[in-house]
């Protein structure tokens, strides 16, 4: 899932445009907040600046950046092994599956049947052509936080944010000589 870190620069830069500060104030918040932190921080700001159309167009966009994340910590934290199914009295190798241990107890008895909780085993085990679709949609949903990031900023005004160098002089800092 190479197309992750793309997806957390376009957050990034949307939490950038709401917090209209600086590059490095903008990092220092988005490197120090969970994603659900992140998705908060987005949505109250978006309460601050956004009109409520707008609101509305975040806050969905915030609910598919938590179904994503979701997805994507399932993938990263499980582990590979065969996807197996016994037919006609010989096992049948049909590919590799990606599967998560989910915390529910009663989720995991679950899975021990995927034929019969087909629902339930698509939210833990990953095949690689789910894989594949998951990455496509990470992609999309890459291209759809940067277009709304792109119509903020344009109905916002801002033409571009302040980059702050270690020897640059922050916004409203002056020099007491």
């Amino acid at each position: 899932m190479d197309e992750w870190p793309l997806l957390e620069v376009a957050v990034f830069n949307l939490l950038w445009t709401l917090l209209e500060t600086d590059f490095y104030a903008a990092r220092a918040v988005f490197a120090n907040g969970s994603a659900q932190q992140t998705r908060d921080l987005i949505t109250a700001l978006g309460a601050m600046r956004l009109n409520a159309g707008e609101q509305k167009q975040l806050k969905l966009l915030c609910n598919r950046l938590k179904g994503a994340t979701t997805k994507r910590n399932r993938i990263v934290h499980g582990y590979w092994r065969p996807d197996l199914a016994f037919k006609n009295g010989e096992w049948d190798f049909r590919g590799w599956l990606r599967v998560s241990l989910p915390s529910d107890q009663t989720v995991e008895q679950a899975l021990q049947d995927r034929a019969r909780n087909q629902k339930v085993a698509a939210n833990f085990s990953f095949t690689e052509k789910t894989i594949a679709q998951i990455t496509s949609e990470t992609l999309q949903l890459r291209a759809a936080v940067h277009e709304l990031n792109e119509q903020f900023k344009h109905r916002l005004n801002i033409q571009s944010l302040p980059v702050i160098g270690p020897h640059s002089k922050p916004r409203g800092w002056s020099d007491p000589c």
